[in-house]
């Protein structure tokens, strides 16, 4: 343990923890302001988990060659961005998103105000520690941008940091009584906000013009540079509070295996050779026929590179990948929220895989999920994939399913030769087969026009989108140090997949509600898109269970699209389909139905908090983030105004938000 925390000893694992500290402590914070205020506390968690969550984890960032770049990436890194709800939340104060967004204006120079003053007074305290630490990533400071681009040394740099701050704060100023002089009849609220906010301002450059942590510390002692917050796994209880000591886990330990029989994947050369089965399948080719190329880590990265391939006893030339990764990097590029990410980390308090094991858990289960978004996006016909084109409607349906297909294999190939474990490859494929299987019924659902019974359909559920999440939770344990198989005598065991099940259902259902009553998927991939593809979904489901009448109008609309040859619902179709689950009461039953699994996921999250001693407020937190009533629009937004979004985006007419 002591290893762990001496950050001068091992600065890249004192820097995961770090991360993973602040993340536990943000957790546990952010659901005591949730509880105390759902709605406030709830923006707090949207802007949070949008900014400064997702973008902690990077622990290699791309290169910054710009002061603008730099203001950009560092506003995120520090949280900037929730410290206007963290201010309404405070104050108890009303403020609509409408009027947040207005004052853009404001929030850009107090960005960067605060930005510049935390760099100026930080700046040689950082350097320090650098130095000390031999840290090798960039200082992320603006003092250190400028010097560097700009070649000029650490006071002149400095000095025209202090420079910006002070620019900036007069430029919030000009804003303000610009922004009063347009908008005379502003609430009380507002106004309290926007001081409450030039006052944070001042009191952040007080805070660090008398600290003693960048105004007096003693340069001679390492004893001065404290060392990152390192929290343990169960430093934390259930409720998220410290307890007097750390208790033991109740959990067996595997044991250690036999070194002789198993693959050393720290001595592995810089490539490694995949073996080739013979044309019976019964033997193994020379493996030195086919090589591929691994990364710096010793990892199959998907980085565009080359392979070479066997041909009898000689090898083919060596050819690029890149054509044939195009479509797949295209999609990774994509903006995500990281909920597969986020996931693994918090389940990792519990099972504590190893940092290179879970890097490999993270890329598998990132390659799989995004082959499975090109192949969707083919099988359902949509044009959109996340406000941008589908990768199909780019490089071609053929390309892209050769890209998703490959990419398979290269996940297949990352788990049997990156990292030792005999059990993973086992849980991979079986995963690999239930996902497709679960996608083969959704399928058939949909292009023969039936509709399931809602048992079928959670079952469906539980083999495609539930199959992941099992894979996923499956992978992290055959890489833990605890033994979780079955054992006859332990009555009460820790057991994932039940989770993962009711998280597999929680957020495929919650993707069927979101696509007919979310503005937000209205931007991202149409209006209603899943009657576009006539997807039996949920609601779809239960509506015709629940008013079997509607049955042939509703798949007379769906059997029209396939006789046009695929072509959208119109816009009175998709206004009458949504009509008919309202009056069977699908969407309220959907609804109903999703905060019931989510109370069910918080209870399975607490059965396993008391069977590991380890509360898990990140895991918790992750729930909370995809909870309905955590969306801004869940209250001020109805199902019946879905067509209103629909109009706005397509004639820009914005309707009142109340």
């Amino acid at each position: 343990m002591a290893a762990a925390m001496d950050v001068f000893r091992d600065p890249e694992s004192a820097q995961r923890s770090s991360f993973l500290s602040k993340k536990r402590f943000l957790a546990q914070a952010l659901l005591d302001c949730i509880n105390a205020d759902g709605k406030r506390g709830g923006w707090m968690l949207q802007r949070y988990g949008s900014g400064w969550l997702n973008i902690m984890d990077t622990t290699d960032p791309a290169p910054i060659n710009s002061l603008g770049d730099y203001f950009k990436d560092r506003a995120k890194n520090v949280g900037l961005w929730a410290l206007w709800p963290i201010i309404i939340y405070g104050l108890g104060l009303d403020i609509s998103e409408a009027e947040e967004a207005s004052t853009q204006c404001l929030q850009e120079p107090a960005y960067r105000s605060m930005l510049c003053v935390n760099d100026y007074f930080s700046y040689d305290r950082e350097y320090e520690m650098s130095q000390r630490l031999q840290a090798s990533q960039r200082l992320s400071n603006g003092v250190e941008v400028l010097m560097r681009v700009e070649s000029i040394p650490a006071p002149v740099a400095k000095d025209r940091i202090k420079a910006m701050a002070i620019e900036n704060m007069m430029e919030f100023t000009r804003q303000k009584e610009l922004y009063y002089s347009r908008n005379p009849n502003l609430s009380l609220d507002m106004r309290k906000w926007i001081e409450a906010c030039e006052s944070a301002m001042s009191g952040m450059a007080y805070w660090h013009a008398i600290v003693p942590r960048y105004s007096n510390w003693d340069r001679s002692s390492s004893d001065s540079l404290p060392l990152p917050a390192v929290s343990h796994s169960s430093e934390l209880s259930a409720s998220g509070s410290l307890p007097g000591g750390i208790s033991s886990r109740p959990l067996k330990r595997r044991r250690q295996p036999d070194n002789s029989k198993s693959r050393d994947v720290t001595e592995r050369p810089r490539t490694h050779s995949v073996p080739e089965f013979d044309d019976k399948g019964s033997g193994v080719r020379n493996p030195t026929d086919t090589a591929i190329a691994l990364d710096k880590n010793g990892h199959t990265g998907l980085n565009a590179g080359t392979v070479t391939t066997p041909c009898g006893n000689q090898s083919l030339q060596t050819i690029s990948e890149s054509a044939i990764l195009a479509p797949h990097e295209y999609v990774s590029s994509m903006p995500s929220k990281g909920v597969r990410t986020a996931l693994i980390d918090s389940l990792n308090v519990w099972i504590e895989a190893g940092a290179e094991q879970l890097d490999c858990v993270k890329d598998v289960v990132k390659m799989l999920h995004n082959s499975s978004l090109i192949l969707d996006d083919i099988e359902d016909g949509s044009r959109l994939r996340r406000s941008s084109p589908a990768a199909h409607a780019i490089f071609g349906t053929a390309q892209s399913i050769n890209s998703a297909t490959y990419v398979y294999v290269r996940a297949v190939q990352k788990v049997l030769y990156n990292v030792r474990s005999e059990e993973a490859m086992p849980v991979l494929l079986t995963g690999l087969e239930h996902l497709f299987i679960g996608q083969s019924w959704d399928l058939y659902w949909s292009y023969n026009i039936i509709c399931p019974s809602e048992e079928a359909y959670l079952s469906m559920i539980d083999h495609k989108t539930g199959a992941l999440f099992c894979l996923l939770t499956n992978l992290m344990q055959a890489y833990s140090p605890f033994d979780f198989s079955y054992s006859a005598d332990q009555p009460e065991q820790v057991n994932f997949d039940n989770f993962a099940r009711l998280f597999g259902r929680f957020f495929q259902i919650r993707d069927d509600y979101l696509n007919v009553t979310s503005p937000s998927y209205t931007d991202q991939k149409g209006y209603c898109e899943d009657f576009d593809e006539g997807k039996i979904s949920y609601l779809i489901v239960h509506c015709l269970q629940a008013k079997p009448q509607f049955k042939d109008s509703i798949f007379g609309i769906f059997r029209q699209r396939t006789l046009q040859g695929g072509q959208s619902v119109s816009m009175q179709g998709k206004e009458y389909i949504l009509e008919c689950l309202r009056k069977a009461g699908s969407l309220e039953a959907t609804k109903s139905l999703l905060n019931g699994l989510e109370k069910d996921l918080e209870r399975e999250i607490g059965k396993i908090e008391d069977l590991t001693g380890e509360g898990n407020p990140m895991l918790r937190l992750l729930v909370k983030s995809l909870s309905l009533s955590m969306d801004r629009w869940s209250d001020d937004t109805s199902d019946q105004d879905s067509a209103k979004w629909y109009r706005f985006a397509q004639n820009g007419t914005q309707p009142a938000i109340n």
